[in-house]
């Protein structure tokens, strides 16, 4: 998505705004996207292990952080819930209607309290 990456880049440079690159493939992005050559993608592999822990490196803090042992038991706990509200919403298309995400997120929370994670 150059166009996307873009404007975050371009905030960037008037704001205190962050941006990151996430890319499946190493160098892939150095191929179609010279102008971000200095940056450092996080490459995740294609795989949910690999974005989480991507996402996990690109925001470091200095609190304490779930471990991606803990953010990969959340996902499997998500995804479980995401399947059923799915399939229990009235022919919900996706999880991004409105309503379903709201009620994702809410699982979201709570599925993480509930492993302790802040």
């Amino acid at each position: 998505m150059p166009f996307e990456l873009g404007l975050a880049a371009a905030i960037a440079q008037n704001q205190r705004h962050r941006w990151f690159v996430l890319e499946a493939r190493p160098y892939r992005l150095q191929k179609s996207l010279s102008d971000v050559n200095g940056y450092d993608p996080f490459i995740h592999q294609r795989t949910s292990v690999g974005v989480l822990r991507a996402l996990k490196n690109a925001f470091i803090t200095t609190r304490k952080q779930p471990s991606v042992d803990d953010l990969v038991a959340v996902n499997e706990k998500l995804s479980l819930a995401a399947r059923v509200l799915r399939t229990t919403r009235y022919g919900a298309r996706s999880v991004f209607e409105a309503s379903v995400f709201e009620e994702l997120v809410g699982a979201a929370m709570a599925i993480s309290k509930g492993l302790g994670i802040p």
